[in-house]
């Protein structure tokens, strides 16, 4: 899946949950989030101040929690979440 895939089908799935909601992603969806680049992320929305900080920092530790502030959420990765792309499919 591509980052812009997996950007998309995030926000399908979680666009409905409260403010500071916490969210699992599996590991897998979380490396289709690290390819997102800051060009990708401006054209989802996001400053260009924090595309290229949320980019730089997810492609270079892997660490999806940088996203998770920029959508009102509190992401981290569980192993056996369900896959995001089966729920934004079937949402």
């Amino acid at each position: 899946m591509s980052g812009l895939e997996a950007f998309d089908a995030l926000h399908a799935v979680t666009g409905a949950l409260p403010f500071r909601s916490a969210c699992e992603i599996n590991p897998i969806d979380a490396c289709d989030l690290g390819k997102l680049t800051p060009q990708m992320l401006i054209s989802r929305g996001f400053a260009e101040k924090y595309a290229e900080e949320v980019s730089s920092a997810m492609f270079i530790s892997g660490d999806i929690s940088v996203l998770g502030p920029c959508l009102g959420l509190r992401l981290s990765t569980r192993r056996w979440a369900q896959r995001l792309m089966p729920a934004y499919v079937n949402a």
